[in-house]
C-alpha cells in the first residue's frame, strides 16, 4: 500500500495524491486464476483477390443469417426520424408491437 506524488505521470494531474493497494488475486478470489491464453490467429490475406473475395462472401452470408444489415437499416431510419424531430421512442415501441403480433 501506498501513495503516489502530486500530479505523478503514473496518475493524473489533481491536487490530491492517488492512493494504491497490491492485493493478491488468491486473497480476493479464493485462488490463482489460470492464465489467458490467445486462440491461434488465422492471417487473413487481404493482398490475395481470391481469400479477401471468400472472406467477403463468408462475411455476408453471417450478416444475412443474423439479419444484420436489415438491422442497420432499421438503425439508420431511426437515426432520420430522430433528426426531424419523431418520436423514436414511440415508433420502436409500435415497431416491436407489430413484430410481436407477427409471431
Amino acid at each position: 500500500m501506498g501513495f503516489l506524488p502530486y500530479n505523478s505521470y503514473q496518475g493524473f494531474d489533481s491536487d490530491h495524491r492517488m492512493v494504491w493497494v497490491e492485493i493478491d488475486n488468491a486473497s480476493i478470489l479464493g485462488h490463482y486464476p489460470q492464465c489467458l491464453s490467445m486462440p491461434p490467429v488465422e492471417k487473413l490475406r487481404s493482398n490475395d483477390p481470391r481469400f479477401r473475395d471468400l472472406y467477403n462472401e463468408q462475411v455476408l452470408e453471417v450478416f444475412e443469417g443474423e439479419e444484420i444489415l436489415i438491422q442497420v437499416e432499421a438503425l439508420i431510419d431511426l437515426i432520420v426520424w430522430h433528426r426531424v424531430g419523431e418520436d423514436v421512442a414511440a415508433l420502436v415501441k409500435d415497431q416491436a408491437g407489430v413484430n410481436l403480433a407477427m409471431e
